[in-house]
């Protein structure tokens, strides 16, 4: 079974600042432009079985403005996510027992709750 961590992290006084339950993880962000109204989600996910993972993401009323997935090769984006849209699904494949993915997402808009939902 996957376990899935998500990290969210807002535009306060300039920098990048970690809000919420896993604000005690810092993770070393992309350097995109950022303003008030940026927030950005890192997604990490630990894969217990080996088994495909897909994760579902709504961001309503915000929109994506921009996404980073480190080693390509094991992620695919199968529903949306392009800029301006509201929600994105990937797919998660070829992870080894224990192997660990993230994925960071860069959105726009009003601090509203967000849903994350892995199947």
């Amino acid at each position: 079974m996957a376990n899935v961590q998500v990290s969210e992290y807002r535009f306060l006084n300039g920098e990048m600042v970690a809000t919420g339950k896993d604000s005690g993880h810092p993770h070393e962000l992309p350097e995109w432009k950022y303003d008030e109204s940026s927030r950005v989600f890192v997604i990490s996910v630990r894969n217990g079985d080996g088994k495909e993972v897909v994760i579902e993401t709504d961001f309503s009323p915000c929109i994506i403005k921009g996404w980073k997935i480190y080693r390509m090769e094991k992620v695919r984006l199968i529903d949306g996510g392009m800029f301006n849209e509201r929600k994105a699904t990937f797919s998660v494949k070829g992870m080894k027992r224990n192997e660990r993915q993230r994925i960071d997402i860069l959105v726009w808009g009003p601090p509203e709750k967000v849903k994350i939902a892995v199947k």
